[in-house]
């Protein structure tokens, strides 16, 4: 008898744990949505707004060069030489 009520303590405890597991797989799911439809308009804004992101290496000092980012600073770099030069 006592073996018979720990098998169905135990067997409610499995059917809560997946139960748990279901609903958080849910919203897993419902997360991972939300950050891709996220990221998408990061990139949509991004490219209509002729941007880009980075990282920056701390240990390395570098960035990995992006070609818009790239792009941006040869411009920024052009803009100031001839900001020196003619004003």
């Amino acid at each position: 008898m006592l073996n018979k009520k720990k098998e169905q303590t135990v067997s409610k405890k499995v059917l809560l744990l997946e139960s748990q597991l279901a609903e958080r797989e849910k919203e897993l799911m419902i997360l991972n949505e939300r950050l891709h439809k996220t990221e998408e308009k990061l990139t949509f804004t991004q490219r209509i707004g002729n941007l880009g992101s980075w990282e920056y290496d701390v240990e390395a000092n570098k960035r990995p060069g992006h070609r818009i980012c790239m792009r941006y600073s040869m411009l920024s770099l052009l803009k100031m030489v001839y900001q020196k030069i003619f004003f």
